[in-house]
């Protein structure tokens, strides 16, 4: 796990200052800031604009997933991306 984080820090030095002064103050705050960051982004976001351009495709969303039918998955991509 440490040679992991020392990549990160090495690749995003800004990005781990914040979250090293986030844990600082609460511990448990990164984690939901995260938590909430990933649910705007999924659910509000990307299910959103397919629900309004193509209400009749299904999806479900699992934690940072989105799960279609066969056959829409260049779709769905396309839209997360």
């Amino acid at each position: 796990m440490q040679k992991r984080k020392e990549i990160f820090r090495d690749l995003f030095p800004n990005v781990m200052r914040l979250f090293e002064l986030i844990k600082s103050q609460q511990h448990r705050t990164l984690a939901l800031l995260l938590q909430n960051i990933e649910s705007e982004i999924f659910l509000n976001r990307i299910a959103r604009r397919i629900a309004q351009e193509r209400p009749d495709l299904p999806i479900f969303t699992i934690h940072d997933s989105i799960v279609t039918t066969v056959g829409n998955e260049t779709y769905v991509k396309m839209i997360m991306r």
